[in-house]
């Protein structure tokens, strides 16, 4: 989706500079739904890293909540590998899951 992996590639940053010291930098992108298993009480927040089309020079960011946004992805349905992370949250809390506080890290691309 001409982002290259962007938040692969600040979760390996992270681990390959030992800066994940007091948290765990991992990466759902291939499995976006796996992020239900970190909606629970021990979990006490999440920073999620994509790439967001914000209408912003290449590689600018923004940091948002996921309430204050709303997806523009066109999903036929949600499976394991090509999901919204916007559906996930929806679906878990639809589904009681503990939601900690989260923050999204959105990055322009160039595109």
């Amino acid at each position: 989706m001409a982002d290259d992996g962007i938040g692969l590639r600040v979760v390996e940053h992270i681990v390959q500079n030992g800066l994940d010291r007091g948290f765990d930098a991992v990466d759902l992108a291939d499995e976006g739904i796996r992020l239900l298993f970190y909606l629970n009480k021990e979990t006490e927040k999440i920073v999620l890293v994509d790439a967001a089309d914000l209408g912003l020079p290449p590689g600018e960011f923004r940091l948002f909540k996921p309430e204050d946004v709303a997806s523009t992805k066109e999903m036929k349905r949600l499976t394991t590998h090509e999901s919204d992370v916007l559906a996930i949250l929806d679906l878990a809390r639809r589904l009681g899951y503990v939601l900690p506080p989260i923050t999204i890290l959105g990055i322009q691309p160039g595109i």
